[in-house]
């Protein structure tokens, strides 16, 4: 007698080139389908749906939203990796086993606009993940040690 198969746990994440290139399939319909089937849950990333936004070919832009949006469903969107772990982190001190994925307003306002990506706000969408970028970049210098520390083996084996 065969055990009998268990769900396995995790999600699925695809990069912003890995959503074009499954939205380009011919058999795109399918792979959505066996995707979908695995009932995993697939998350898009707030990154990912702005740089799809920003798309200036309207097909292209409809299809990889509505290729994200029905491997994703309407759950909140991955949101930027800072959020992320803030929302642990408060979790752990609050003594909470698990947490719910938070979803900023751009996160909410990105899903929206994955749902009619017709005439999204490129300009304003692209000034947000400008910022992102430089909010990422202010955090690693702020923690950047003021010098590097001569006992870790940067080696990789």
């Amino acid at each position: 007698m065969r055990p009998e198969k268990t769900e396995s746990f995790g999600s699925i994440y695809f990069d912003t080139s890995s959503w074009n290139e499954i939205a380009k399939r011919p058999d795109r319909g399918q792979l959505v389908e066996v995707i979908g089937g695995m009932k995993r849950p697939v998350l898009v990333s707030v990154i990912s749906a702005g740089e799809v936004l920003r798309i200036r070919d309207t097909g292209l832009r409809k299809l990889i939203c509505s290729t994200m949006l029905a491997l994703h469903g309407d759950g909140p969107l991955l949101d930027h990796p800072l959020n992320l772990a803030s929302a642990a982190a408060q979790a752990v001190l609050r003594g909470d086993q698990g947490y719910q994925l938070p979803e900023s307003s751009p996160a909410k306002h990105l899903r929206a606009c994955l749902s009619d990506p017709t005439a999204p706000p490129a300009a304003h969408i692209q000034d947000w993940l400008r910022n992102l970028d430089q909010n990422m970049q202010a955090f690693l210098e702020e923690i950047k040690p003021g010098k590097r520390d001569s006992t870790t083996d940067l080696r990789f084996a």
